[in-house]
């Protein structure tokens, strides 16, 4: 696997404009929102648990996150805010009005927002409501509704089987919002680039060689795999096509989402920023600045501590913990690991776990590596999944 970026504040310098281009331009990143509709789960003691049993997804505080977001995007005001997918919890159709119309806020505002859909937002069969002890279906919703609730933060679309559209955002950027989401007649996890896809960007990458315009693409999934299981799921199918149609244009910057996690890989000089999920801890976004240097600059930045409730973020990281103390203890407990080597294994993995989704895990640092819990996950659970996947990202030897 690649590097993973180090800081709390993620930075990458990407040769993307020419020299003297225009004033600097502010482009804010978020993604994987997963807004749940409040009144579709408020005082559901049954969607607490079930929510508390998920991957860490705050959705049972999805008000709170969602003012939070717009406080940060008046704070920050960029030139433009683009989300890049999985906007709602299991794409329940009052999710997506309330929080376009949120968004909708903004705009009036003067800070522009664009949207792409997730594999969660169109066709989700998983679309609920809870109510008591009880659940039952949520209206979801169609391509077509998704494309009237956020007409408003959308262009119209330029590929005939997707809601991909260009941002012209203004006489130096264009951004590539790229619909690759499977959902026509229901959800995939995976991308797909299509002919249609191909031809829309062909003729938009020719018009900005022509103009001598710098593009910048947005996807849903991932253009490069930003790590070693489940590759399909989270990445573009025919992925290489679409890198190579990129490059050929001059594209060297996906922003992307999905993963849940907070990762940049460059591969054969094209990068993949993948922001972390809003909905997961720490609760990050993407800042791309493109500068009148001709540089680009990506920085993963966390939503300022005023704009949440107060202790949110230790709530979420012990939220976000207790999914991986669940998944642990559940698969050591049935290899009949002892108590006190499960105790250490499950606390490495819950670190590990918080640093690698977070963005900061260091894969350099010899103290992951000389950690005695990573030798008893070795001994005792290197065929679990959790083992696996720590071992896979730490191997015992550099």
């Amino acid at each position: 696997m690649r590097k993973v970026l180090r800081a709390v504040v993620l930075t990458v310098l990407l040769a993307l404009l020419p020299a003297g281009a225009c004033a600097e331009t502010r482009i804010m990143v978020v993604t994987d929102l997963h807004y749940l509709a409040p009144s579709l789960y408020t005082g559901s003691d049954l969607f607490l648990r079930a929510v508390s049993q998920g991957d860490g997804k705050m959705a049972h505080r999805s008000a709170e996150l969602l003012r939070a977001l717009v406080e940060e995007a008046r704070h920050q005001r960029p030139d433009a805010l683009l989300i890049t997918g999985d906007l709602t919890f299991n794409g329940e159709r009052l999710s997506h009005m309330e929080l376009a119309d949120a968004m909708a806020e903004l705009w009036d505002e003067g800070i522009p927002v664009y949207v792409i859909p997730g594999n969660h937002d169109i066709n989700n069969r998983n679309a609920r409501m809870y109510f008591g002890e009880n659940t039952g279906p949520a209206e979801s919703t169609t391509p077509a509704e998704f494309a009237d609730i956020w007409k408003r933060c959308m262009l119209p679309p330029e590929a005939a089987s997707s809601m991909s559209y260009t941002v012209r955002l203004n006489d130096d950027v264009w951004i590539l919002m790229t619909d690759v989401s499977v959902y026509e007649e229901s959800t995939e996890t995976y991308g797909f680039y299509g002919e249609d896809h191909q031809n829309w960007l062909m003729h938009v990458l020719s018009e900005a060689k022509r103009d001598g315009v710098t593009v910048i693409c947005a996807t849903h999934q991932s253009l490069i795999p930003h790590a070693d299981y489940r590759v399909g799921s989270f990445s573009v199918y025919n992925r290489e096509y679409m890198l190579a149609d990129l490059r050929a244009g001059g594209v060297t910057l996906n922003l992307s989402g999905h993963i849940h996690l907070q990762h940049v890989i460059e591969r054969d000089g094209f990068t993949d920023a993948a922001t972390g999920a809003f909905s997961v801890y720490d609760h990050g976004y993407g800042m791309v600045t493109v500068g009148d240097d001709g540089s680009v600059k990506y920085e993963r930045r966390l939503v300022c501590e005023e704009h949440l409730p107060e202790g949110f973020r230790g709530e979420s990281l012990a939220f976000f913990s207790a999914n991986t103390v669940r998944q642990c203890d559940r698969q050591l407990t049935a290899l009949g690991v002892p108590e006190a080597e499960r105790a250490a294994m499950i606390d490495y993995a819950c670190r590990f776990n918080a640093a690698f989704f977070t963005g900061t895990f260091d894969p350099s640092d010899p103290a992951w590596r000389e950690d005695p819990a990573l030798r008893l996950w070795e001994t005792y659970g290197s065929r679990t999944s959790m083992g696996s996947y720590i071992l896979k990202m730490i191997p015992l030897e550099p």
